[in-house]
């Protein structure tokens, strides 16, 4: 449900030609190339472009903010321990 709502998001940015949304979102390889996919199908169907950024940070950075009590908050606690965080390589 979560996946379709993102998508008619896009699908009714894309449709009224909105420029500059940005959606930020963890990608977890192996579990997020369909939604993905179809992202950018919907976005390309209305003329529109899809580019990708990929942030990095240093490792303790990310410790530091898996704890934080604005992502407990947030993200109902889904990645609490620092041990979830894996260091790009």
């Amino acid at each position: 449900m979560l996946e379709e709502s993102r998508l008619y998001v896009f699908e009714e940015a894309a449709k009224q030609h909105i420029p500059g949304v940005i959606f930020t979102f963890t990608h977890a390889e192996g579990r997020h190339e369909r939604f993905v996919r179809r992202l950018v199908e919907v976005v390309e169907r209305y003329g529109g472009e899809v580019d990708f950024v990929q942030l990095y940070c240093q490792p303790e950075e990310l410790e530091r903010r898996v704890v934080a009590e604005s992502r407990t908050e947030s993200f109902c606690g889904l990645l609490l321990r620092p041990t979830c965080v894996e260091s790009p390589g």
